[in-house]
């Protein structure tokens, strides 16, 4: 059964799909970020002086 506006409102599963990767794509992505070694340390490592 339909209640209040939400009849009127249609469900598109694909813009539900679209939505959740592209929400769990931005947080692996701020997650990789938040946890990789910072470039200083990158450039000293890779080029000892």
């Amino acid at each position: 059964m339909d209640a209040g506006a939400y009849r009127y409102v249609r469900f598109n599963h694909r813009v539900l799909r679209a939505f959740w990767i592209a929400g769990y794509t931005a947080w692996e992505g701020y997650r990789l970020i938040a946890e990789s070694t910072p470039l200083e340390t990158l450039q000293q490592i890779a080029l000892p002086a």
